[in-house]
């Protein structure tokens, strides 16, 4: 069980160790005034906080009470269908002061592709200069064989 501390939000960000396409959501709540009425979902964006979860989602699901997780809410596959982190926000319920989730399933299916997203250095020439490149000097001027 988890349970939002003093408002109704709650955020879960779920990295996974290589590429998932999730086409599917389950969601059990309580019974009651503190099931979320409102998920969130975002691919890829790992950096996710409360204070810039209230804008635009890459996707957003009215839920309605499913205590026994009957229902699959659909995913955009077009947003999810090669994610590595996904976030979830809950902003609000049916009412109580207090969110609780029992439970989130993820649909969809392992793609096999390890991401390593690693800081790449490079430095890139947009004018390149002749004396910022060391050549020998049997490479310089003209040779001819007889």
């Amino acid at each position: 069980v988890v349970e939002s501390d003093d408002e109704q939000e709650l955020l879960f960000s779920i990295p996974f160790n290589g590429a998932v396409k999730i086409t599917g959501l389950c969601v059990i709540g309580e019974n009651g005034p503190s099931h979320p009425n409102t998920a969130k979902l975002w691919s890829n964006l790992p950096e996710l906080r409360f204070d810039n979860a209230h804008g635009k989602a890459h996707q957003e699901i009215s839920l309605t009470y499913d205590p026994s997780s009957t229902l699959a809410y659909q995913v955009n596959p077009s947003h999810f269908s090669r994610v590595t982190d996904l976030s979830l926000y809950f902003p609000s319920n049916f009412g109580d002061e207090i969110t609780r989730i029992y439970y989130i399933g993820l649909r969809g299916e392992y793609l096999g592709v390890k991401v390593k997203s690693k800081v790449v250095i490079t430095t890139y020439e947009a004018r390149p200069q002749l004396k910022d490149h060391k050549v020998d000097d049997f490479l310089t001027g003209n040779r001819e064989i007889q």
